[in-house]
């Protein structure tokens, strides 16, 4: 029971990182938003929540990370209300602004009392190995969700679906959860936090301006300042006596090769998401529900991979699943460029008829 209630929000923060792929098109038509609306609609949520999660993830071992979960749970909740009645871009974009600040409250908070919960270490890899199924697969899960609303509601329904979740969590996780926070009372780093927000905002204004405005003024400066931010982050963290994070990390070796393979995976998938379900919508003419039932099998590879990489020895290799499942994703992406999706597939898979 107790799992169970920190999964779903885990769930619905992963799925809201995906679940605009499927919803692109009608929420274009709905908005007409530019080009460059469009793209601070789809990403800044994602990069909002990257900024913060390791400065929430701090936040929550000093206050209590139930306290904090139940922050995000309500600042989470009221942000997709103001996704579904949004009615021009920026409004819609400040709205994801806020949905990312709840969603780095919900990620960290989960995972930190998921392990709190479970000092014995088979069962705590067990309920970290539930909760990795719940956030990764969420993102795959955010398309199909949303494909089956679109097809019967109007698009403000794939935010609304997050409201009565987090109305459960808010009735439950006080009755049902423990608080817990880091057993030493040390201060809480503020400018290591002023300073990581900024530095990830800036380097991905960089990136959007030169793609279509090439590298001009605005662009190096803004490329320049995320740099300098990340710089006096980095500097900040290694002399600061509590800091947000232990840079000294990245200098073991299986920590640093995790971090990137992470990175780069969650790179491309959020790339080839981004473009493939407006391609099967656009080009090849499926409904939303047909173009997200072709994730299934992703969807079903996520938790298989979770469970294999769960049930891996510990020793004397711990990484050693990381390079077999980084071996197997360019496979995959270089069988879909030989396969046409079709609406018949994807009607069967939904359970229309044919």
């Amino acid at each position: 029971m107790r799992v169970a209630v920190l999964l779903l929000p885990a769930l619905l923060v992963s799925m809201d990182l995906s679940i605009l792929f499927v919803a692109a098109p009608a929420i274009s038509t709905a908005l007409t938003p530019t080009g460059t609306e469009w793209l601070w609609m789809m990403d800044v949520y994602g990069f909002v929540m990257a900024g913060l999660l390791i400065t929430m993830g701090s936040l929550g071992d000093r206050i209590g990370r139930r306290r904090l979960l139940l922050i995000g749970s309500a600042l989470f909740g009221a942000a997709s209300a103001l996704l579904a009645l949004a009615a021009d871009p920026w409004t819609f974009v400040l709205a994801r602004v806020l949905l990312g600040i709840g969603g780095a409250t919900l990620a960290p908070s989960t995972l930190a009392l998921i392990r709190a919960m479970y000092p014995d270490e088979r069962r705590r890899r067990a309920a970290v190995g539930a909760w990795t199924v719940a956030f990764t697969g969420g993102s795959v899960a955010g398309p199909i969700v949303g494909g089956f609303l679109l097809e019967h509601f109007w698009w403000g329904s794939i935010f609304l679906v997050n409201v009565p979740v987090m109305l459960l969590l808010l009735v439950v996780a006080p009755i049902v959860l423990d608080e817990s926070r880091s057993p030493e009372r040390v201060r809480f780093d503020l400018l290591g936090a002023v300073l990581a927000l900024p530095a990830v905002l800036a380097l991905v204004l960089a990136l959007k301006r030169v793609t279509g405005h090439g590298a001009d003024a605005a662009t190096v400066a803004a490329a320049l300042a995320g740099l300098a931010f990340a710089a006096a982050f980095v500097l900040r963290q290694r002399r600061a006596a509590h800091p947000l994070i232990d840079i000294g990390l990245f200098r073991v070796p299986a920590f640093g090769a995790a971090v990137t393979a992470n990175t780069v995976v969650s790179w491309s998938t959020a790339g080839m998401g981004a473009l493939a379900f407006t391609f099967m919508q656009t080009v090849h003419g499926l409904s939303a529900l047909e173009a997200a039932v072709h994730a299934l099998p992703t969807f079903a590879g996520t938790a298989a991979g979770a469970a294999l990489a769960g049930r891996s020895p510990t020793a004397p290799v711990p990484s050693s699943p990381s390079p077999r499942g980084c071996s197997w994703p360019p496979s995959g992406s270089a069988a879909s460029r030989s396969s046409t999706p079709t609406p018949r597939c994807g009607r069967s898979w939904a359970g229309s008829p044919s």
